[in-house]
């Protein structure tokens, strides 16, 4: 089954899916878009599950009704199994797990999960992921999708060029490693950004999570303001 695709929708649609951090990502990626003025919907994607396609179908119209710009959606892997999940078509999914403590063969069926809906995704989709999970690479093979990475790996997409640093306690810097294609068609180069924060009350795998969806789209870190005075 493929994504139903709806014309009548003009929202930014955000996919956070994993079994850890949704909530904390979800809520820090909310918080850059409120902060460019737009009109942003979160919710719990077993919320519209639970009620089948029908309610699925009415909150997409009152979103549409509202002039919402952007539904953030948190969804638990297994989830993803449900078909009615495929009625709403994402423009990013964010996959925030790593390393999870589940026993290996809930982890494998996991990783077929999260891969089958990476496999309905095509080249105007993006995916942004956590490079310190264990199972990237199985994750990402022969996916058609823009690809993002994130994390403390060397090989990740955007990292940080400050662990431990103790001088910038009132910010995170974070670190573009190499050149990517922004979703509003400009190109992004390497370069270092400074984001206001209070390090001791976001996990840094969000933080970084939260940087990348700026940057994929075309929103400079460095404006972001994720201090909770």
């Amino acid at each position: 089954m493929q994504f139903a695709r709806n014309e009548v929708l003009r929202m930014l649609i955000v996919d956070i899916v994993g079994q850890r951090d949704k909530a904390e990502t979800a809520s820090l990626i909310n918080s850059i878009l409120c902060a460019m003025y737009k009109k942003v919907s979160v919710i719990d994607a077993k919320r519209l599950l639970e009620s089948g396609g029908r309610l699925i179908k009415s909150y997409l119209g009152e979103l549409v009704k509202n002039n919402v710009d952007a539904l953030i959606l948190k969804i638990d892997v297994e989830d993803l199994k449900n078909d009615e999940i495929k009625t709403i078509s994402p423009d990013i999914v964010v996959y925030t797990d790593m390393n999870a403590d589940e026993q290996e063969t809930d982890k494998k069926d996991a990783v077929e999960t999260v891969k089958n809906l990476f496999s309905l995704l095509d080249e105007k989709n993006t995916i942004i992921v956590n490079a310190d999970d264990r199972d990237i690479e199985r994750l990402l093979e022969g996916m058609r999708s823009c690809i993002v990475t994130y994390g403390f790996s060397p090989k990740a997409v955007i990292t940080t060029s400050s662990i431990g640093d103790t001088a910038f306690e009132d910010s995170f810097m974070c670190c573009l490693q190499k050149s990517i294609s922004a979703r509003n068609g400009l190109l992004v180069g390497p370069q270092e950004y400074r984001i206001n924060v209070e390090q001791h009350e976001y996990d840094r795998h969000n933080i970084l999570a939260a940087a990348t969806f700026a940057i994929v789209n075309g929103i400079d870190p460095n404006m972001l303001n994720f201090s909770t005075d």
